[in-house]
């Protein structure tokens, strides 16, 4: 027993029999290694009354039958009873008929239920079923309350199980019967019972062999199987809508990526529209003033202006010009610089009043030159804000410039400015044509321009409003637009007061 795999699982090897008529018990001692005269355990009184007890076989059977007095197994010691078999004497010659055969002993066997519970039925349970999955039972068959072993995850009481079976029995195939060489052992297929026939060295030829019939064995536990979702069938059911809808999932990443690429498919033309009608607008506009400046300075060169007066006039407007195409360069490169996160702010308190009126001298000629009128109204005692001033001024003129542009035959601009106990604001107004509604969530994306200014062949870039946008929020700052068709437009800015 020390070099078995359950040492433990060996509770006591007995030999029961009868001696001077009488039940005799002997047990192995392990240290001899010999059977000694034993005291009959309380487990084996039913053996001990049984051993005198004759049991008939069928009438119809062969004419040699015998049965067990124990079942193989008796699952409460739990115990293994083989028996020791002495068949009768048989004349040569002649086929004697015996009334009765019974089991000279029993070789009992007792089993360690710790043993059976705690290693071996788990390791099986390891080797056969996941814990994580199944509920596994071992039951008494006799009595289903009687719980032997459990493992894994404990099944609804109202769960059927998946697997039901008996075992923990003998067959007679498997019991070899101590003391009757020559048996051959075979079942009949379809019959519930197993025919042991024993072959005589002495029987005539052509006679009818004598053989042994048992019950067939059920198992005294029973092994119970259920899926920790119910069943077998729910957790099939569970997996299968478990990868439908993963299979959904995937299947709507797969649309999602495909409405995405089509998104950013029809960004990327429109964008690349839109930077072509960038490319042509600013060559226009740089186109006009250089004519302008070239050809005041080639009537200059010719010497065809020798008043003063009118050379004055002249140098005002290469002047304005020069200014003008400045601006423009000035706002490529403010957006170039933006856009690749190289342009640096320098963060000082600046008075919202003297932003206005910087943007105001410098958009000056433009006012004068289209005759528009600017209302002002800058309320007093306006708290500073933490804001790079030449960017502010550059939004704000920005934002004067898109009035003058779109203002309209109304020729109006209103620049307000007003303090909240948190924020200073600044808006811009104009009463010109106003910005479609179409246009308004696309208004400040760069080279974007409506497609009614398109049409009237209005001047302009595209990337004023959205220098504009970018400033500001560089000031930590927000701007907005509200609009109404025939009224015109409203730009608002807000900045955090420096505190």
């Amino acid at each position: 027993m020390e070099t078995t795999r359950y040492p433990r699982l060996l509770g006591g090897l007995y030999i029961a029999g009868r001696r001077n008529g009488e039940p005799h018990l002997e047990k192995l001692n392990p240290l001899s290694k010999r059977f000694e005269p034993a005291e009959w355990p309380a487990s084996l009184i039913t053996l001990k009354s049984g051993l005198a007890a004759t049991l008939h076989g069928p009438k119809d059977g062969p004419p040699l039958f015998f049965r067990h007095i124990e079942r193989p197994i008796d699952p409460n010691i739990p115990a293994l009873f083989i028996p020791i078999m002495q068949p009768p004497s048989i004349r040569p010659g002649h086929l004697d008929v015996i009334e009765r055969l019974e089991p000279a002993a029993y070789v009992v066997v007792t089993l360690s239920l710790d043993c059976i519970r705690k290693e071996l039925l788990p390791e099986l349970v390891r080797a056969s079923f996941s814990d994580e999955d199944f509920s596994i039972k071992v039951i008494d068959r006799n009595d289903p309350p009687k719980l032997i072993f459990a493992a894994g995850p404990a099944a609804s009481s109202a769960s059927s199980a998946d697997l039901s079976t008996n075992f923990f029995s003998l067959y007679p195939p498997e019991v070899a019967v101590a003391g009757t060489p020559g048996i051959a052992i075979h079942a009949n297929p379809g019959v519930k019972t197993y025919w042991f026939r024993m072959e005589h060295a002495f029987s005539v030829a052509g006679q009818a062999s004598t053989g042994a019939v048992f019950d067939e064995e059920q198992g005294a536990w029973q092994l119970v199987v259920t899926h920790r979702a119910g069943s077998v069938d729910a957790a099939i059911a569970q997996v299968r809508r478990r990868n439908l809808a993963i299979s959904s999932g995937i299947l709507l990443l797969l649309a999602l990526g495909m409405a995405m690429i089509v998104i950013y498919t029809n960004r990327a033309q429109r964008l690349a529209r839109q930077q072509i009608e960038f490319a042509s607008s600013v060559s226009h506009e740089l186109r006009t003033p250089l004519a302008v400046i070239c050809s005041a300075g080639e009537n200059l060169a010719d010497g065809l202006v020798v008043d003063p007066a009118q050379a004055r006039q002249y140098g005002v407007v290469v002047r304005d010009e020069g200014r003008r195409l400045t601006q423009m360069i000035e706002q490529v490169l403010d957006f170039a610089g933006i856009q690749s996160e190289r342009r640096t702010y320098k963060f000082r308190p600046t008075d919202i009043s003297e932003v206005i009126e910087d943007a105001l001298d410098l958009s000056e000629s433009q006012i004068r030159e289209q005759g528009f009128s600017v209302d002002t109204d800058v309320a007093a005692g306006i708290p500073l804000v933490q804001a790079d001033k030449p960017a502010l001024v550059r939004a704000l003129q920005n934002l004067v410039s898109n009035a003058l542009k779109y203002g309209g035959t109304n020729r109006w601009i209103g620049i307000r400015a007003w303090a909240t106990p948190a924020e200073v604001c600044i808006t811009v107004d104009d009463r010109g044509a106003g910005i479609a509604s179409k246009d308004l969530p696309h208004i400040f994306e760069p080279f974007y321009r409506g497609q009614d200014v398109v049409d009237a062949q209005i001047d302009g870039s595209g990337l004023g409003l959205s220098l504009v946008q970018k400033i500001v929020e560089a000031q930590k700052g927000s701007v907005s637009v509200t609009s109404t068709s025939g009224q015109g437009s409203s730009f608002r800015i807000v900045l955090p007061q420096d505190v």
